[in-house]
């Protein structure tokens, strides 16, 4: 058996043998990175430790019957095993090597005794903190004592508890033990390789104080946190901790010693801009080793270099590589950028898959970038305009913010701004309209374009349609199969081009245009009519003048719902069959063979239709019939009033108002000039509504070709066992699909992101996931938030772990009052190690006085799907007893009662 494995010999293929974090020193090292010199004692060591004590059957008898949810017997026993393995012999055998492997680091050199485990790198599961440590300790003797310590650590009430929870079982869980060259550190921390918190895998994360970094993970200190860009490097947000406490080597023997820092220690911050560089591109180099699954890395600073002590993945927080679907758009946008999901609440709606967001927010970016270009908005041309976010779409409000301020004057504006925060809405609406910008943009509308104008603009769609319906741009199913994938994607590319095409000749009617025509007629209607018809707008715009495409569709559907309700036998089989039954019932009588070749044709003309969500993932009705099936059931369930009716009793609706509107507007003075030009208004706003319900068809058409490109590639990753299921392509953007397709694929990578987005998308789809309406830095915002100080009975803290909860506060100052805690409580404390584990499964939300987004407290909270917050004076400000309500996003602590 192989008792020791040097760091720099250590492989992949060693992880059951030495556990995820040697492997990762491992790799590190092959790769130049710069870690101290060690060894492993494999599980074999802990095994035979195990098997030669005699201590397995006495170890099982020991838990036997272990009632977990009492404390004290989970403690007992753990107190048991533990002294079983420190007071048992270390064999000849592993004793032995251990003695040759120290003496490869150096004779009587300090060491860092730091435990494996294997379990450890279970990705569901966090063992962070669990198992102990032991630093600066030196001599044979003492490092054997420390491994000992190590495995008896595998065995603690909390590792006890916390197996039984997450039902490991206790003998699949081995550790092995990690001894390494101790670094006197004079600074020290954590990097994390993404932002735990706004799940932003573009941002790097490091918490850095003075001394050993041992004062970080047990959450004893508020360290420096820097936030940088993971492209570049630069330091994007800087927070100096208080850094209250320093760990250092004990001069007079084994072990640390702890001290308060001075004053300009905690004033000052502990790492530069350019050190702290250094340091992320050392991250950068682990995540490369770790094939992109986001890493959790220890470090210490001495004499100008750095050193990495470990590298693990990181486990309780939900990444989305949201920032990967972001390839193909155009535009910047700061950490100062507010979005919002309003205007997708309303347009945008339903779950949004990862592929379609690449495929459409791209072609919008294009298709802005185009148009605000032809317009001279060079502020706009750099703004990015979209963002994906936990499985919805969000819009830049401060880029509508200068684009209406360019586009209408202050009286034609406020309609306009629902896509804003409603606090913005007042200082939007009344801002100085940008006259130069308007006139400008008209101008080279006129004179760089010949189709692009106010008159012009519907007839170019119109045309636009036409010109691109031939039946062979459209290849069905069966043709796709038989492209190259060079063909295929070319196929995605080529409609992709048409859709951005075509909204660019598109969005001026519905961003331009038509606000124009709808804020004049409110004005008409508030100004000069004041009439009694409180709804007159609403009667104005509807039942227009002739029928759409989306009209025909419904009325061709109502007329197939009419041979099945005028009956009997269709009907009669419409009730026994549920669902697609249906449809192979009809096969057995001529009356329903007759239905299906009219309802073939209904497909056939409206197949590309059917779902009122426009994203990829949902079916249309070629693909689905129960679509259909369900509309069937609500027609012959009705009472038979037809589309062409209800269109008829709008249109005399509309007559109606716009007579009494008329007759009003004729009595005023210059009334034949205002009623006119009101007429002029209405028609242009026919024109607009017109084209609204037909161009829709159209879209549809061209979103449903590109369904069958992307199936088809899904299909060929399924085939190729690129992705487990066959769905799984839908999380994937555009982009990285073509990458894996071209075997630039990260397996494991590719695995995670598919896995925690289409978690989060079934979140969204059950109404579990509530998206916020605005965004900032990737976290929710409320409006007040932004001047939020501590006021009575509010705090302003810092969020660490996000989720939001309403429940009694429970103030225990330390370790021996946890009994003090009830299930659902706050537990609020100055700050927590692994010793408080037990408590986070009874516990609803966290806040404590010391420790970063990095710490123990921190980290556990994000496993458990807790609200955390870090608030200074926490156990002072926070009554004992009181209602608090926790946002672990905005980092705001209220007290409720």
């Amino acid at each position: 058996m192989r008792f020791i494995e040097q760091l720099d010999q250590i492989s992949a293929g060693d992880r059951p043998l030495v556990g995820g974090k040697a492997v990762g020193l491992g790799k590190m090292i092959s790769a130049g990175v710069p870690v101290p010199p060690g060894f492993t004692l494999t599980t074999s060591a802990y095994l035979d430790f195990i098997s030669t004590n005699g201590l397995d059957p006495i170890i099982d008898e020991l838990l036997k019957g272990l009632d977990y949810a009492l404390p004290e017997n989970v403690e007992f026993v753990s107190s048991r095993i533990h002294k079983l393995i420190i007071d048992s012999k270390m064999p000849d055998t592993v004793r032995t090597e251990v003695e040759k492997a120290y003496q490869t680091i150096g004779i009587g050199v300090h060491v860092a005794v730091r435990s494996s485990g294997i379990a450890e790198d279970m990705g569901d599961a966090s063992f962070a903190g669990l198992y102990d440590s032991f630093l600066d300790i030196r001599g044979t003797e003492e490092v054997i004592l420390a491994i000992q310590k190590c495995w008896a650590s595998l065995w603690t009430a909390r590792c006890l508890s916390y197996r039984n929870r997450l039902s490991i079982a206790h003998r699949d869980s081995l550790v092995a033990v990690i001894v390494q060259e101790m670094v006197a550190a004079e600074v020290a921390g954590v990097l994390f390789t993404a932002n735990p918190l706004n799940e932003r895998s573009d941002e790097i994360v490091i918490n850095a104080t003075w001394g050993l970094g041992e004062s970080i993970a047990s959450g004893i200190v508020t360290p420096d946190e820097l936030i940088l860009d993971h492209q570049t490097l630069k330091v994007k947000r800087l927070v100096v901790g208080s850094k209250e406490l320093k760990i250092f080597r004990n001069p007079d023997g084994p072990g640390t010693k702890k001290t308060e820092t001075s004053n300009r220690e905690r004033e000052s911050r502990s790492l530069t801009d350019s050190q702290a560089a250094r340091l992320a591109a050392y991250g950068q180099r682990a995540l490369e080793i770790a094939g992109g699954i986001p890493q959790d890395i220890e470090w210490a600073f001495r004499d100008d270099l750095f050193f990495i002590l470990q590298s693990r993945d990181v486990t309780g927080a939900e990444f989305q590589w949201s920032e990967d679907l972001e390839v193909g758009n155009l535009g910047i946008s700061s950490d100062e950028t507010t979005w919002s999901n309003i205007w997708a609440q309303e347009y945008w709606t339903g779950a949004v898959t990862p592929l379609f967001y690449s495929i459409r927010g791209e072609e919008l970016s294009w298709s802005d970038y185009h148009l605000f270009k032809l317009w001279g908005f060079k502020s706009l041309v750099s703004e990015r305009r979209f963002k994906f976010h936990r499985s919805t779409v969000y819009f830049n409000s401060d880029a509508d913010q200068i684009y209406y301020r360019n586009v209408l004057p202050k009286g034609l504006r406020s309609q306009r701004l629902t896509n804003l925060p409603p606090e913005w809405r007042e200082t939007a609406g009344s801002a100085p309209w940008n006259l130069l910008a308007a006139i400008r943009m008209h101008l080279r509308i006129r004179l760089l374009t010949k189709d692009c104008g106010p008159f012009r603009q519907t007839s170019a769609v119109y045309k636009f349609i036409e010109d691109n319906t031939r039946k062979d741009q459209w290849p069905d199913a069966k043709d796709l199969e038989n492209y190259t994938d060079e063909e295929l994607i070319s196929e995605l590319d080529h409609k992709m081009q048409m859709f951005e095409d075509y909204l660019t000749v598109l969005r001026p009617c519905f961003h331009v245009y038509s606000p124009y025509a709808f804020a004049i007629l409110r004005y008409i209607l508030d100004n000069w009519y004041k009439g009694g018809n409180e709804y007159a707008f609403a009667d104005l715009v509807t039942g227009l003048p002739r029928r759409t495409e989306m009209l025909i569709e419904q009325v061709d559907l109502w007329e197939v719902g009419e041979i099945i309700r005028k009956s009997p036998s269709l009907t009669a089989l419409l009730h026994a069959n549920e669902g697609f039954s249906f449809f192979q019932a009809c096969k057995n009588s001529e009356e329903g063979e007759s239905f299906l070749k009219i309802y073939e044709k209904f497909v056939e003309k409206h197949g590309h239709r059917g779902h009122q969500d426009r994203d990829l993932w949902n079916p249309r009705r070629s693909e689905d019939p129960m679509l259909d099936y369900r509309s069937f059931v609500s027609l012959v369930k009705s009472s038979g009033t037809s589309p062409v009716s209800m269109e008829e009793e709008l249109i005399h609706k509309r007559l109606t108002a716009t007579e009494e509107v008329f007759s009003v507007l004729r009595r005023k003075s210059f009334g034949s000039l205002k009623v006119k030009f009101t007429q002029f208004i209405l028609d242009y706003i026919y024109t607009f509504l017109l084209l609204r319900d037909d161009e829709r068809p159209f879209a549809d058409r061209v979103t449903m070709a590109k369904k069958r490109a992307t199936t088809e590639l899904g299909r060929r990753l399924f085939v190729r066992k690129h992705i487990e299921n066959s769905d799984d392509f839908y999380f994937l953007g555009f982009t990285e699909i073509n990458e894996v397709l071209r075997g630039k694929d990260m397996k494991l990578l590719t695995k995670l992101k598919i896995k925690n987005r289409r978690k989060m998308f079934d979140r969204f789809v059950a109404r579990e996931e509530i998206p916020a309406d605005y965004l900032r830095a990737g976290l929710p915002l409320q409006i007040e938030d932004l001047t939020a100080t501590d006021t009575e009975g509010v705090f302003q803290g810092t969020g660490t772990s996000r989720g939001l909860v309403t429940a009694t506060a429970r103030v225990v100052p330390d370790l021996q009052q946890i009994g003090r805690l009830q299930k659902g409580e706050v537990l609020i404390c100055n700050s927590t190690d692994p010793g408080w584990a037990s408590a986070f499964g009874l516990i609803s939300g966290l806040v404590i006085e010391a420790g970063g987004m990095l710490s123990h407290g921190a980290c556990l909270s994000r496993e458990y799907g807790l609200p955390a917050v870090t608030l200074s004076g926490a156990m002072r400000k926070i009554p004992d007893g009181a209602q608090v309500t926790v946002n672990g996003e905005t980092g705001r602590v209220t007290i409720v009662q």
